[in-house]
C-alpha cells in the first residue's frame, strides 16, 4: 500500500465553498488534484483483498483512502475521527439550531412596558 505525497496547492478561507460561476469548476479541478496526487489509492479488488492492511493505516495515519473501480474514483474511506468530525459536529449544530427555534418560539411579549432603566433605578433606590 504505497502512499503518493504530494502539494496541491491552497485552498482559500473558505474551504471549497462556491464562491462565483466558476467556483464549481475550481473546486472540481482543486479536488482532481488533490485526488490524483495526495491520497493513497485502492482498487475495489485490492480493498476485497486486503481490508485489514486498509484499516490498521486508516487507524495509524488517519488519511484518507481514495477507493476506485475501473481507474475511476468512487468513494473514500475516513477515519472515524474524521467521521466524527465532519458529521458528528453538524448534527449537533442542527440540534443546537432546532433547540434554538424551541425557544425563540416561547418567547413572550412583556405585559409591563415599563423601560428597564426605570426598574433598575426602581430597584437600586429601594435597596
Amino acid at each position: 500500500m504505497g502512499s503518493k505525497r504530494a502539494t496541491a496547492g491552497t485552498i482559500g478561507a473558505r474551504g471549497s465553498e462556491p464562491v462565483g460561476p466558476d467556483a464549481v469548476s475550481l473546486d472540481s479541478r482543486i479536488c482532481k488534484v488533490y485526488v490524483k496526487s495526495a491520497m493513497e489509492k485502492l482498487s475495489a479488488l485490492q480493498l476485497r483483498q486486503s481490508l485489514g492492511k486498509a484499516i490498521e493505516r486508516l487507524e495509524r495515519t488517519g488519511e484518507p483512502i481514495l477507493l476506485e473501480k475501473g481507474r475511476r474514483p468512487v468513494a473514500v474511506l475516513i477515519s472515524l475521527r474524521d467521521f466524527q468530525e465532519r458529521f458528528a459536529e453538524k448534527e449537533a449544530m442542527e440540534a443546537r439550531d432546532r433547540v434554538l427555534e424551541e425557544l425563540r418560539g416561547l418567547r413572550r411579549p412583556s405585559v409591563d412596558r415599563t423601560p428597564a432603566v426605570e426598574i433598575l433605578r426602581e430597584l437600586r433606590g429601594a435597596g
